[in-house]
């Protein structure tokens, strides 16, 4: 969710292209190619929204202009126009902003005025050396600018708006000399075309050069700060501290005002990395944790999160005439690599862009996740050895699993395999769990299915010492279901397939001799997962903390059986362009 929220970051601007390569400014280009998957399109309502905040901020910028001192050169002898104030500028009737192929944006402003006044100075060779001062008016009618611009990225991947094309289509600016004494008439009447054609230079120049400083300030300034990558671990830390500071409003009624909380968004976070990623990590709970750890902790090494960037670089952009994508590539990858496993993702050859579905109601924003970004997640998570899982007789869940040998109303793993108990009676074992090769997971609309193949080695608890190998190659089934008239989404696992490879080290005993072992471990790995998933995942604080915070309003979230996730809101631009919270 927060990788959408820093997506967001380019809607002011509007400025994408039709799958065109994002070009670096200094004319170079990175001739390594991958394909975008991540989308985001901006839709016509949007646009329809936007361009009030470009306006606002360019009338801004034009009322406090600095104009250059000018020379104006007659036959006569040259002038210096100086002292340059716009007296007076007005809104424009129209002021547009849609997006044009096949990688542009096209901004006009039609029908409004501008007034400026200046100091002339100089000496005029007529039939004597005549001083010249006075006082210079231009005033400009009806004018209609178009104005082209463009996203690039600088050789850092920072991306930037450009400004490609600007100057006045029509209108008309005119320029008379006042306050020039017996020179007055004669320099009006003699010079008017070149006064005039010197007006309406300086006129364009100005708003267009004015049009870059507030790009450059006003847009650019916030782009530069696009993160490069994302920390998972600082993301989940994040969403916790949301849904905490929600609890603590909603449950004791925290009516203190929004600027006393100092949450802070998460980005290139600094981390203090971890030097061995193969050492099982105690969790801390004095340690900030993400909600999720709560419950799934036991399990699963949330601080292996803490080694894992996604980093961004957008790579292409499209357009029609109604809406405008940019493409991003993201990838994840370990900060430290030095104890990480090597193997080859073959996942990540997957060419093909992630398409928008054709019969969805198109939102003011629409963002598709490929999904091979969480298939690199996952490999980058079995590369620092966060699958690797060790279960001991701490778990009372496992304990028939886990137990040698047993009275008659009792449960143990004799039951089924007999040889355990009669080679190591009333001892427990502990199971060490690990992937050999990194699973992998497609997301459908209600479920999401991983394929995954491990090695469980069984050790007595006692001494450590290795009884058995199993081998083994697995499909989990999570479920998502979406609860009607909530904001709650249920979650469930199911194991429909477990298999035992025929190169297992158990007793002598063959993979069909070890099904009772198998379903049993099946059921109570399922029965242990769902009790911990089993509140759900409730999205109400962090809708609310969108729209409140950013304007991010009414999203939704939606498994494509594509494989994709599809993200869709609406948005308030003012909120989000002026949140004091986006940028910090």
């Amino acid at each position: 969710m927060d990788l959408i929220i820093l997506l967001i970051s380019l809607i002011p601007l509007q400025i994408f292209g039709q799958f065109s390569s994002i070009h670096e400014n200094n004319g170079s280009f990175n001739t390594l190619y991958q394909n975008a998957n991540i989308r985001v399109r901006i839709n016509d309502q949007l646009f329809q929204r936007s361009h009030q905040i470009l306006q606002n901020l360019f009338i801004w910028q034009v009322q406090n202009a600095v104009i250059d001192n000018q020379l104006q050169c007659f036959p006569e002898g040259c002038v210096t126009i100086y002292d340059f104030r716009i007296t007076g500028v007005t809104l424009p009737k129209t002021f547009t902003l849609n997006p044009t192929p096949p990688n542009l944006m096209h901004l006009q402003m039609d029908m409004f005025d501008m007034d400026i006044q200046a100091k002339v100075n100089g000496n005029l060779q007529m039939l004597l050396g005549l001083p010249l001062t006075g006082n210079l008016i231009v005033t400009a009618r009806s004018l209609f600018m178009p104005i082209t611009l463009e996203l690039q990225k600088t050789i850092n991947k920072i991306p930037i708006a450009h400004v490609t094309s600007c100057g006045l289509s029509s209108g008309t600016v005119t320029a008379v000399l006042q306050d020039a004494g017996v020179l007055t008439d004669i320099i009006n009447i003699r010079y008017a075309n070149e006064l005039n054609i010197k007006a309406r230079e300086v006129v364009e120049s100005t708003l267009c050069d004015n049009m870059n400083r507030m790009i450059a300030s006003q847009i650019n300034s916030k782009l530069k700060k696009f993160p490069q990558y994302l920390n998972v671990y600082e993301v989940m830390k994040y969403l916790d501290q949301v849904q905490k500071r929600y609890t603590r409003q909603t449950t004791h009624q925290n009516w203190l005002p929004r600027q006393f909380y100092s949450i802070r968004y998460p980005r290139q976070a600094q981390l203090n990395v971890i030097k061995n990623y193969n050492e099982v990590t105690t969790f801390n709970s004095q340690v900030i944790a993400p909600l999720i750890e709560r419950n799934l902790s036991d399990i699963f090494d949330f601080n292996k999160l803490k080694n894992i960037n996604i980093y961004l670089d957008i790579i292409d952009t499209s357009s029609s005439t109604t809406d405008y994508i940019i493409g991003i590539h993201g990838i994840a990858d370990l900060i430290d690599k030095s104890n990480a496993k090597t193997y080859t993702n073959t996942f990540l050859s997957n060419n093909l862009l992630p398409n928008f579905p054709k019969n969805i109601k198109p939102k003011m924003l629409d963002v598709i996740i490929d999904g091979s970004i969480l298939n690199g997640l996952l490999h980058q998570l079995w590369r620092s050895n966060a699958f690797n899982v060790k279960i001991d007789k701490r778990f009372p869940e496992f304990q028939h699993l886990l137990k040698t040998s047993c009275s008659l109303d009792e449960v143990c793993i004799s039951d089924s395999i007999p040889e355990v108990g009669e080679n190591y009676p009333d001892q427990y074992l502990k199971i060490k769990t690990f992937l050999t090769s990194p699973p992998t997971a497609k997301a459908f609309k209600e479920k999401i299915i991983m394929n995954l193949e491990g090695l469980s080695i069984f050790e007595l608890e006692s001494n450590g010492n290795e009884i058995g190998k199993i081998p083994f190659t697995a499909k989990i089934i999570i479920i998502v279901k979406i609860i009607e008239n909530s904001s709650k989404i249920k979650l469930s696992l199911l194991v429909p397939e477990l298999e035992i490879h025929n190169s297992v080290d158990f007793f002598g005993l063959k993979p069909e001799y070890l099904t009772s072992l198998k379903t049993g471990a099946v059921n109570v790995i399922q029965k242990f997962v769902n009790s911990k998933l089993s509140n759900g995942i409730d999205f109400q604080p962090f809708t609310s903390h969108l729209a409140d915070v950013f304007g991010v309003y009414y999203p939704t979230i939606t498994f494509l059986d594509s494989g994709e996730l599809l993200f869709q809101s609406d948005l308030d631009v003012h909120r989000l362009y002026y949140s004091p919270h986006f940028y910090q």
